[in-house]
C-alpha cells in the first residue's frame, strides 16, 4: 500500500514540474513577444527622453522576467533530481528489506 502512495506521489511531483516549466515558457514568451512588442511600439509613438528611460525601466523588467523563468526551470529539475533520487532510495530500501527477509 505504502509503495502505491509513494508512486503517486512521485507522479504528482513530476506533474508539478512540468506545470513549472510550461509556466516558464509562457513567461518567456511573454518577455520575448509581448515587451518587445510593447517597447517597439512605444518607440514609435513615444519620443523624447520620458520615452527612453520608460523603456529602460521595461528592459530590466524583461531581464527580471527572464531570470524567473530561469528559476522556474530549475526548480523544476531540482524536483526531477529529487524524485529520480527518491526512487533510487525507495529501490534500494526494497532490496535490502528483501534480502533480509531471505537471509531469515
Amino acid at each position: 500500500m505504502a509503495n502505491i502512495k509513494l508512486k503517486i506521489n512521485f507522479e504528482k511531483a513530476l506533474k508539478q514540474a512540468e506545470e513549472l516549466e510550461n509556466i516558464a515558457k509562457e513567461i518567456e514568451n511573454v518577455a520575448k513577444v509581448d515587451l518587445e512588442d510593447s517597447f517597439n511600439s512605444i518607440s514609435r509613438n513615444w519620443t523624447g527622453e520620458n520615452s527612453n528611460n520608460y523603456i529602460k525601466k521595461g528592459v530590466k523588467v524583461k531581464e527580471d522576467i527572464k531570470k524567473t523563468a530561469k528559476n522556474l526551470k530549475e526548480t523544476a529539475e531540482a524536483i526531477r533530481e529529487i524524485v529520480r533520487r527518491d526512487k533510487e532510495a525507495e529501490e534500494a530500501a526494497e532490496r535490502i528489506a528483501q534480502e533480509r527477509s531471505y537471509s531469515k
